[in-house]
């Protein structure tokens, strides 16, 4: 379980700590409440819940395996602005690191064939300060150093493809 002081990734906010574990009675029913900080705000999130939108970010044993996936996988984004969009929150609200990766591959890759959409940038950016933070926080570096790193591993195979 989590415990006070220990770093968890919220699906939509990020890399968070927990300030405090509370026990609220709502209508009746106690349910365990996690207090998380993130730069500017506060989340209480239900631990109870099947859904609670928080996990324990992967450790520096898991980076490989995040970076390989990142270079590796065929993000198939749909051409219609309004579908892909929908999509796009749907895996970033997933909270999966490799739904993530997905997110950030596939608008890196339209980003260099054309200007992106408003939301379409608005969800690269976000997609990219997930992954650099949760990347940062294993390795131990500031995730804005990340951000050209992450930016080429998602060219990598596609630099490979054209040249052949």
């Amino acid at each position: 379980m989590y415990k006070v002081n220990s770093k968890v990734m919220h699906a939509l906010h990020g890399l968070g700590t927990i300030e405090s574990i509370e026990e609220k009675d709502i209508l009746g029913s106690v349910s365990t409440f996690a207090v998380v900080a993130f730069d500017k705000m506060q989340v209480m999130v239900n631990l109870n819940s099947r859904n609670s939108s928080i996990r324990n970010p992967i450790t520096q044993e898991g980076v490989d395996g995040v970076m390989d996936h990142l270079r590796n996988c065929t993000p198939e984004l749909p051409n219609n602005h309004n579908q892909r969009h929908k999509m796009i929150l749907e895996l970033i609200k997933s909270g999966d690191i490799e739904k993530t990766c997905l997110v950030v591959k596939g608008l890196t890759l339209l980003s260099q064939k054309r200007d992106l959409a408003a939301r379409d940038a608005k969800a690269l950016e976000q997609g990219m300060r997930l992954l650099s933070e949760e990347l940062g926080n294993a390795v131990g570096s500031a995730p804005e150093h990340l951000l050209d790193t992450l930016t080429q591993t998602c060219l990598e195979n596609e630099k490979e493809l054209v040249s052949a």
